[in-house]
Order: structure tokens, then C-alpha cells, then sequence
């Protein structure tokens, strides 16, 4: 089986750091161990091809987003580069291009990159879709979301090594904050088949613009409701590495995170 996770990186460097070191630590039945991590069990199912599908812009950030993709060689690692700022902007047009890029794989997973994955997360998830065949969008709702300041401090390591030993483990040891987890497939979390979604996410994007206006990624909404109930698929809880928002904040923030 083959999954093409897709992610957008903009000033999100240092947690995008630590869910590349969560997923370079994924674990099959199969997988040989990985070094310092000997003691992790191995799950009762293979582990599927992962391709990651990185979108960003050239920019300044620390650590640079080429140095981290670069620290990561054992990783299948796309490279979307785009500098159309305008088209950037909008997460829904991003997808589209990253949904073509998908149309060999099995599945496509729509992530954003501060979310952290159990070991056994994508051998569990590889496993639960063989089984999926209604149209749908799957998802999996069991999630974690951390304070902000420790979060920032532990991210920070990635300036001095991007590769995040114990990345899950220790993402969740950090203190976290009281959010419920909405029961639908959120933009974070969105799985389908490429052959549902007829080569688009959405043909007309109607999010905010990233820049000007601050992230709010309404294509979403209008995905889900073109492909489909949503389904949750029940896996390993996830960490979402909290930070400051935009929505929260009424700008576009450019900080490091």
C-alpha cells in the first residue's frame, strides 16, 4: 500500500522537525530496529510506502526548511516548491497541486505539519484502510494538543539536530492544555482515495489568504462535503505540538514555530 501524506510548511520548521522524526520512527512487523529505540514492540501489521509531500516557499526560517528535509534521508521526501505567493496562500489551491502529485498512490493523507505520530500509527492506519472501501473521508480524531511555551523550548532543539530521538514519546510528556476534538475529519487529519477526488481538491478555493488575512483553511469544509461522510479509523492518539494561531491572535504571524 501506498500513502502519499501531504503537508504544508510555512515558519512551522522546528515542528515539522519533530513529525519527521516521529514518522522516520514509524514501525512494521517487519521493520528492523531502529537505533536507541530498541525497545519499541512491533505492531501485528506492515508498514505501507510513505511518500511526504512537503509544500513550502523559499524562506527564511531556523532551522531552513532545506536543512531539515536534508537531515531526513531515509525518508521518501517531495519537495513542493511554489512562488506564487497568492497561490500559497490558500491551502485549498496548495492541495490541489499536491493531489496530483498523489495520483499514483493508494491513498493520500491531507496532514499539517505539527501533528506527532505513535510508532505504530501508519502500520495500524495501512492496516484499517485494506478495509475501507465506502467513499469517504477517514480520520483519527484521538488527540493530544500541548502548551505553548514548553512546546516552543522543546522545538527548539531542532536548531541543533532536527532528528528528535524519542519524538513521540517525549511529545507526550509535555503538559497540555483541555481541547476537544471536533467529531469530523478535520484539515489535519484527512484520508482518501486520489480516484474519489477526480485529480482536485477543490475547484474553487474559498480560504482566507495566509498573508494578508491569517490562516483559515475553509476548503476544507467544502472537501469533505464533496467526497463524503466522514469515518474515524480510531488510532494511536495523536500529539498535536501546540503554538500560537492566527485565528487566535486576528493577524498573520511570521514568528518561528
Amino acid at each position: 500500500m501506498k500513502i502519499h501524506f501531504a503537508v504544508q510548511c510555512h515558519k512551522f520548521e522546528r515542528r515539522l522537525a519533530w513529525q519527521l522524526s516521529s514518522i522516520d520512527q514509524q514501525v512494521g512487523r517487519d521493520t528492523p530496529e531502529i537505533p536507541h529505540q530498541t525497545n519499541i514492540a512491533r505492531p501485528a501489521y506492515a508498514l505501507p510506502e510513505i511518500t511526504i509531500d512537503v509544500s513550502y516557499m523559499p524562506h527564511h526560517s531556523e532551522p531552513s526548511i532545506e536543512y531539515v528535509l536534508r537531515s531526513f534521508p531515509d525518508l521518501d521526501i517531495v519537495h513542493t516548491v511554489l512562488t506564487d505567493r497568492n497561490v500559497f496562500a490558500q491551502r485549498g489551491l496548495v492541495r490541489n497541486i499536491q493531489m496530483v502529485n498523489a495520483k499514483d498512490a493508494d491513498w493520500v493523507f491531507f496532514g499539517d505539519c505539527d501533528n506527532i505520530y505513535h510508532p505504530h500509527f501508519f502500520a495500524e492506519l495501512g492496516h484499517r484502510l485494506e478495509s475501507c472501501t465506502e467513499r469517504r473521508t477517514y480520520y483519527s480524531r484521538d488527540k493530544h494538543h500541548t502548551e505553548t511555551e514548553p512546546t516552543d523550548a522543546a522545538c527548539r532543539e531542532a536548531l541543533i539536530n532536527p532528528r528528535i530521538n524519542y519524538a513521540y514519546k517525549r511529545a507526550m510528556a509535555l503538559p497540555r492544555i483541555d481541547k476537544k476534538n471536533k467529531k469530523v475529519a478535520a484539515g489535519c487529519c484527512q484520508i482518501v482515495k486520489p480516484e474519489w477526488c477526480d485529480g482536485y481538491y477543490v475547484k474553487r478555493a474559498n480560504d482566507r489568504h495566509l498573508f494578508d488575512q491569517g490562516q483559515r483553511a475553509r476548503s476544507d469544509i467544502r472537501f469533505r462535503k464533496r467526497i463524503g461522510d466522514s469515518f474515524d479509523l480510531c488510532l494511536p492518539v495523536q500529539v498535536h505540538m501546540g503554538h500560537r494561531r492566527d485565528k487566535e491572535e486576528g493577524r498573520h504571524l511570521e514568528e518561528q514555530r
